[in-house]
């Protein structure tokens, strides 16, 4: 993509106990055009039941619905090949390194817990593919404190924008409220992708050959 007088805003913020332990959110980033397929294919996608967000025996019965795509159907969204190279050099996110990528679907009604995404060094990709929303419609990412009792930075929900962070810092997400749905806005999307540089060169190792996707690592 030709990304000439194609401006955007990026902010940075670092955790307090683990200053290296940053989130990135942008704004801007995409353009309209890619935004509107990737919210066809969300809104498209085949949905299930799935288990809670951490492994909390009391929280056992909060079930969630998500979408869980190959690296196939995130590479049909278009959306590294449209970012800039600096930011796909920054967090790393090349095919190679793709660990997962899930659709998540939220209601008012739903209830999500804190939770960590692994133990790697690599970042999570969160996208709100939505394209109309307002803030009093909630959904918000919370990122929380290294004991998960304080919220340290809380990023709203907003069409279009993309959030990396470090897959060790807890979140959560919280619901919509219910305002959205009396505004027509029944379903919250986000997308999720991890990258993890360490399995994408086990990849590597095993197939004898790097991976000649997007950026060639």
């Amino acid at each position: 993509m030709d990304r000439k007088n194609f401006e955007y805003k990026v902010k940075e913020y670092s955790m307090s106990n683990f200053p290296d332990r940053k989130i990135f959110v942008y704004d801007d980033v995409l353009p309209y055009s890619v935004r509107t397929g990737i919210y066809e294919m969300c809104s498209k996608s085949l949905y299930k039941l799935n288990g809670t967000d951490n492994g909390v025996l009391e929280n056992s019965q909060h079930i969630s619905v998500v979408s869980t795509w190959q690296v196939d159907d995130f590479k049909a969204t278009q959306l590294l090949e449209n970012l800039p190279q600096e930011v796909i050099e920054r967090h790393n996110m090349y095919y190679k390194f793709h660990h997962n990528t899930m659709i998540n679907l939220c209601t008012p009604h739903d209830r999500f817990h804190t939770h960590i995404d692994n133990d790697s060094n690599g970042w999570t990709m969160v996208y709100y593919a939505n394209l109309q929303w307002n803030i009093e419609w909630g959904g918000d990412t919370c990122f929380l404190n290294e004991e998960g009792t304080e919220f340290e930075h809380v990023c709203s929900y907003r069409p279009g924008r993309l959030v990396l962070f470090h897959p060790q810092i807890p979140h959560m997400i919280r619901p919509p409220t219910q305002l959205a749905s009396e505004h027509g806005q029944f379903f919250r999307f986000s997308l999720a992708t991890k990258f993890v540089p360490a399995l994408g060169e086990a990849r590597v190792l095993a197939d004898g050959m790097k991976d000649a996707s997007l950026g060639g690592g």
